[in-house]
């Protein structure tokens, strides 16, 4: 029997950085349109649902996507993200799960068609975006991934990979644990445009920048 894939996109009205982030206009359309639109061009998903406590959202959603209202509660800055996304998986069965973010608008179909067959084919027990940084690396006053003593070229650095808020893609026995990585985890690894969070001010400036190397086809830029 095929296993079911559902695909789900948390949503709020208000952002801490970005007052009404969601719903602001990125190339005449709002910012949540974009991901819903990637996920429609899956063909594996067998459901796709915005998760939101808000009707406004209904609104742009394209056909093949269903609203499932949520608790207000889970709009509360306080809540972590991990919380949201158990109460979901409760609410909808699958196999397995695609969790998205409105956030990363210039995501490709493809990315996530590649991961989900990773995870699909057993190998791997969950997947996620990643953005692998070569560069000079600290955390918490140490160094990463070089020696201050013995300093590498740039191009010998072993690079720094970084999650990104794209997707994470996962077994539904792995939310039970209150995960959304596993113990094999498949990286992919997304172009800078794909990587973009639209996250700040700033970030919207940026997005609205490359819009049309977007609009042009060339995500992989």
């Amino acid at each position: 029997m095929k296993p079911r894939v559902v695909a789900f996109v948390p949503l709020k009205r208000d952002s801490e950085r970005v007052r009404g982030k969601n719903l602001c206009l990125l190339g005449g359309r709002p910012l949540y349109e974009y991901i819903f639109q990637t996920l429609a061009r899956v063909p594996e998903i067998d459901g796709i649902f915005a998760f939101a406590s808000d009707p406004v959202f209904k609104k742009h959603l394209p056909s093949k996507v269903k609203f499932l209202t949520r608790s207000r509660a889970l709009d509360s800055p306080s809540i972590k993200g991990l919380h949201i996304y158990r109460e979901f998986c409760a609410a909808v069965s699958a196999d397995f799960y695609i969790l998205a973010h409105a956030t990363s608008p210039f995501l490709d179909p493809g990315s996530i068609r590649t991961s989900l067959r990773k995870v699909l084919s057993g190998r791997y027990d969950s997947a996620l975006s990643v953005r692998p940084v070569r560069t000079f690396a600290w955390f918490q006053n140490r160094p990463l991934n070089y020696s201050p003593s013995d300093i590498l070229r740039t191009q010998q650095l072993q690079p720094v990979v970084l999650e990104t808020n794209g997707f994470f893609i996962f077994k539904r026995g792995l939310m039970a644990k209150g995960r959304r990585v596993g113990s094999r985890p498949y990286f992919h690894a997304l172009s800078a445009l794909e990587a973009l969070d639209v996250d700040t001010p700033e970030d919207f400036k940026i997005a609205r920048c490359l819009l049309p190397l977007y609009k042009s086809g060339k995500t992989h830029a």
